[in-house]
């Protein structure tokens, strides 16, 4: 999101735009004697105001509700992009939305979980059709900008990792079951060599609330491993998943401490610094959002 963000006010502080000016200016000029005044269309940012806030992917429904879409936190910043007037068939009342762009794709999102400053308000509710139009078409081709910017950036770290012989796309650990104590781990890996993995083994160490090394269970030490099969062919991706790698839920946190790396051709590769081939979590969130 910060990414997103700052690529956005970057495009907005160099481009602001007027519509009908002669000129890109932040705001429209006067109007001359006998001709109307031009509309401001640069660009609007919101700020939404409560948490787990639901922009939805379609439009409103009949009853005014919106599913499937984006779960947005208190304070994430969205780009506005017009507004929808939605008439409930029940209750009876009208419930204004805006549309919003989350890369480049239209969300709608109710009105009253989005603060607007008052001026960018104002300037929203008075704009005619044909403004914003045009309003919602920049709207897109800045949000369509910082997309490219956000991916570009994304194939930029993979490319830097990829001279190290594998690129480590995403690890976490998670809570194997509710009834049974045990704290599982998956990791996600890609291949951007031109040979194909036979097997990845990974040593890991987990730590407690308090720092300190936890043992596996079971006979493990503290520092566990654990082999994945392959192949992973040249520019593919393999997801494992341990669900028991510590049989108790104490595990806070962990570090992937080394990787092994054994190709088809019986040549082998052992990683130890793992910062070297791991991607940044906001670059994985990017590669994996939907375009």
């Amino acid at each position: 999101m910060k990414i997103f963000v700052i690529l956005i006010l970057t495009i907005l502080l160099a481009s602001p735009f007027a519509y009908a000016a002669e000129e890109p200016t932040p705001h429209a000029p006067a109007a001359e004697k006998g001709k109307e005044a031009p509309y401001d269309i640069s660009i609007i940012f919101g700020t939404v105001t409560e948490d787990d806030a639901i922009a939805g992917s379609s439009e409103p429904s009949s009853y005014c509700s919106v599913y499937s879409g984006k779960t947005l936190t208190e304070g994430a910043v969205v780009l506005i992009s017009g507004m929808r007037a939605c008439e409930s068939s029940y209750p009876k009342e009208t419930v204004p939305f805006y549309e919003i762009l989350i890369n480049a794709k239209p969300y709608f999102i109710q009105q009253s979980k989005v603060k607007l400053t008052e001026t960018d308000k104002k300037r929203l509710d008075a704009m005619p059709a044909d403004a914003l139009s045009d309003f919602k078409e920049k709207s897109m081709a800045v949000s369509l900008y910082a997309r490219r910017k956000q991916l570009d950036a994304a194939f930029k770290a993979i490319e830097k990792t990829s001279k190290h012989g594998l690129t480590l796309l995403n690890h976490k650990i998670y809570k194997t079951s509710e009834y049974t104590e045990g704290t599982g781990f998956s990791v996600s890996v890609s291949n951007p060599t031109k040979k194909t993995i036979k097997y990845i083994s990974f040593t890991i160490v987990g730590y407690n609330s308090v720092k300190d090394p936890v043992s596996g269970g079971r006979k493990r030490g503290t520092s566990i491993t654990v082999k994945g099969v392959g192949p992973i062919e040249p520019n593919r991706s393999a997801l494992y998943d341990w669900e028991y790698m510590w049989f108790t839920d104490l595990v806070q946190t962990h570090k992937i401490t080394s990787i092994k790396v054994e190709y088809m051709d019986g040549s082998k590769r052992t990683i130890k610094s793992i910062k070297d081939i791991s991607l940044a979590p906001e670059i994985y969130l990017t590669m994996t959002e939907e375009d």
